[in-house]
């Protein structure tokens, strides 16, 4: 990503300054395309000349093949041109796309007071695309529509200049009713991208609270209100399409009125009763020159609902783009985590956690376990720099708070709700960053599942992973955290949705390819820990630590935990 964009992603022009070598692309091959659209009208006018000589036993047919052979460079010179053109164009559009949803995820990462943060998520993602494609369009309209229309006009004026002058009245009517409909098309593009999000909230409030509702007796009035929160989205979708798609046709008519003083006065022409002396080839030059400047005057439509929905969505989205992200330091340092006298209590309660102390190097797995509400997600947590604990945590020999309070980013974090973004599986895991993304995809064991999935990576998961299973969810999440080098990796129950098997193959894989980390597994699930390089037993006072064998010895909570377990006892003791 460039670093312009990275200082400055709320200005507009930091996305064209940074994409600037493919705009140069653009640029050129843009006029080499536009000024040849000139040649369309001129061989189409020649080669109607080239027929009524012909006819008139004025010329050989041979002539005829040769312009039509230069026609054909013509096109070929041009149309390639346009895909170099249209090629460069998508290049940068995908890459403002991307630069806008990392300054995004980025942004929300760190704005842990933000409401409702997976809506507000889904929303962004949709404005960030509206406004890349708005910025695409600008881009490519301004030489299909603004360069291609000054080559024409001027190709207009070398014929008969008086006649153009009349001609050229009509179509600047088009863009002053643009300028009188934007506001009315903006109005109404805000109102149906409102009108989706209170649905889309509606929807949400419905599924989640539906047994509330139910067991209440008021599905009929949640149903009543969710109708007409659906009837206004019909309403406002249905009128700012309308206007959309009715301002196209409506320039189209309004700029061709001009032809009908073109076939009089270009007639006249031809007879040598106008201004100027014309041939068939002229005539059949000029109308064919202006019939294309009127539909490229009508395009103007495309650009202007682009720039106006896209209008609305930087708005939205303006306030996430800022550069006030916190400066990341890639990376702390690895190396080996040293916890001593680490203490935690909530407010005046008893103590949650008490006197952990252990040291763990990287390479090491180290299971925490514990009874109910002793504090095992609370001891991970401690690792993010949210908890006022006492005691210290050392990474490599430093400050864990220190450092991360410098900016390095030393933890990489598996929670038990995954926090899945409405995007794709890769941008879940890749969160805006370029890597690719298979390796940790088959650390996570998802490289079957994403074979039965039509678009693979790409695959969009829904609200919060509504479109995926729950161990499905569970592992994107793993892959992620897996996917963020950090040398403290914490995995809080990462095992709670997925079989026996997967957990096993999952378990390996840390042990192979994250031979460079510090990895807490925090877990209520002991058939594996026997295996495990550390065992951390949370329990107030009788906490302790220490290699599996020695604590089945020294630790009677955790021996009766393992053992309950192991001897099929349940496993969903948490």
């Amino acid at each position: 990503m460039a670093e312009d964009v990275k200082r400055d992603p709320a200005k507009v022009s930091s996305y064209f300054i940074a994409q600037w070598p493919a705009l140069a692309v653009v640029t050129v091959s843009g006029i080499i395309y536009n000024v040849g659209m000139a040649a369309g009208p001129w061989f189409e006018g020649q080669l109607a000349q080239c027929l009524v000589n012909i006819l008139q036993q004025k010329a050989r047919p041979s002539a005829m093949v040769k312009l039509s052979l230069g026609y054909v460079l013509a096109i070929f010179i041009v149309q390639f041109m346009r895909y170099l053109k249209r090629l460069y164009v998508r290049k940068f559009a995908n890459q403002t796309i991307l630069s806008m949803r990392s300054s995004l995820y980025q942004t929300l990462l760190t704005k842990t007071s933000l409401d409702d943060i997976g809506t507000i998520m889904t929303k962004a993602i949709s404005d960030a695309d509206d406004c890349a494609e708005g910025m695409r369009k600008f881009t490519t309209e301004i030489f299909d529509t603004g360069v291609v229309m000054i080559v024409y006009i001027v190709m207009l004026m070398c014929y008969d200049w008086r006649l153009s002058l009349i001609a050229l009245l009509f179509p600047p009517l088009a863009y002053v009713l643009a300028g009188q409909l934007k506001k009315v098309v903006t109005g109404a593009v805000a109102k149906a991208k409102e009108a989706a999000g209170d649905l889309n909230a509606a929807t949400l409030d419905r599924a989640g609270n539906s047994l509330t509702y139910r067991i209440y007796g008021v599905e009929r009035i949640r149903d009543g209100i969710y109708e007409k929160f659906l009837q206004n989205y019909e309403k406002r979708q249905i009128k700012a399409g309308v206007l959309m798609s009715a301002a196209e046709p409506i320039y189209y008519i309004i700029s061709s009125i001009s032809v009908i003083f073109i076939i009089w006065l270009g007639g006249r022409n031809v007879c040598g009763l106008g201004w100027q002396s014309w041939n068939i080839a002229a005539f059949s030059t000029y109308l064919a020159c202006f019939g294309k400047l009127s539909v490229k005057s009508s395009h103007a439509a495309n650009l202007f609902n682009a720039v106006q929905k896209a209008e609305v969505s930087w708005k939205r989205i303006k306030p996430l783009l800022t550069n006030d992200v916190p400066a990341r330091k890639q990376l702390a340092p690895f190396g080996p985590v040293k916890v001593k006298q680490l203490t935690f209590s909530w407010k005046d309660d008893q103590p949650l956690l008490e006197n952990i102390s252990l040291t763990a190097k990287p390479g090491e797995i180290v299971g925490v376990t514990g009874p109910v509400a002793c504090g095992k997600s609370t001891f991970g947590q401690a690792f993010l720099g949210q908890l006022p604990y006492s005691g210290t945590i050392e990474l490599n020999g430093q400050d864990l708070r220190q450092l991360q309070q410098a900016g390095y980013l030393t933890t990489a974090y598996l929670g038990h709700d995954p926090q899945l973004l409405a995007a794709s599986i890769k941008d879940n895991i890749a969160l805006g960053q370029e890597k690719a993304v298979s390796a940790v995809l088959s650390d996570a064991d998802l490289v079957q599942d994403l074979e039965q999935m039509p678009d693979k990576a790409a695959t969009q998961v829904g609200e919060g992973g509504t479109r995926l299973s729950g161990g499905q969810a569970a592992r994107v999440a793993l892959a992620r955290a897996l996917y963020h080098e950090r040398p403290i990796l914490i995995l809080d129950d990462p095992f709670a949705s997925v079989d026996q098997k997967t957990e096993m193959k999952i378990l390996q894989n840390l042990r192979q390819h994250y031979h460079d980390r510090v990895i807490f597994l925090i877990s209520h699930r002991l058939e594996f820990f026997a295996s495990l390089d550390q065992i951390l037993y949370i329990d107030g006072k009788k906490t302790a630590c220490g290699k599996h064998a020695d604590l089945l010895k020294k630790s009677l909570g955790y021996a009766k935990l393992y053992c309950r377990q192991v001897k099929g006892g349940s496993s969903d003791e948490k």
